[in-house]
C-alpha cells in the first residue's frame, strides 16, 4: 500500500505534490530528497503538515512576501503558467516510468511491484 495524502476527499501519492501535481521535491530530483513544508501547515494552529514541491515552497514564500498571503488550500492545484508546465513534465515522466516497468514483467507475464 501507498502512502497518500487525503485533500479536498481525494488521495494524492506522496511524492506527488497536492499544489501543483508536479514531483516532489522536483521533476528532475522525483523522491532524492524531501520538499518544502507548506507554509499554509505550519506552526500551532496548523493542520498535519503537507509537503509540496520545491518550487511551490519558493512561490508560497514570494506570495506571501509580495502579496501578503499564499493560495488556501481549498484552491490548489493552482492553475498558474509554471504550474500547469510542471504538472506537464510530471505525467511525461510518470508515463516514461511506467513503461519502464512495463517492459520490466517478469517471464510468466506477471508484473511484479516495485515497492
Amino acid at each position: 500500500m501507498k502512502p497518500f495524502n487525503k485533500i479536498h476527499g481525494k488521495q494524492i501519492d506522496m511524492g506527488i505534490c497536492p499544489r501543483c501535481e508536479g514531483l516532489i521535491p522536483s521533476n528532475s530530483h522525483h523522491n532524492q530528497y524531501m520538499g518544502a513544508i507548506s507554509r499554509l501547515t505550519r506552526g500551532q494552529d496548523a493542520h498535519k503538515p503537507i509537503e509540496v514541491c520545491s518550487d511551490c515552497g519558493t512561490e508560497e514564500g514570494m506570495q506571501e512576501h509580495f502579496e501578503g498571503f499564499a493560495t488556501p488550500i481549498k484552491d490548489w492545484p493552482i492553475m498558474t503558467d509554471k504550474a500547469i508546465l510542471r504538472r506537464s513534465e510530471a505525467f511525461s515522466i510518470l508515463l516514461e516510468w511506467q513503461q519502464k516497468l512495463d517492459d520490466l514483467g517478469d517471464d510468466d507475464g506477471n508484473e511484479e511491484e516495485p515497492f
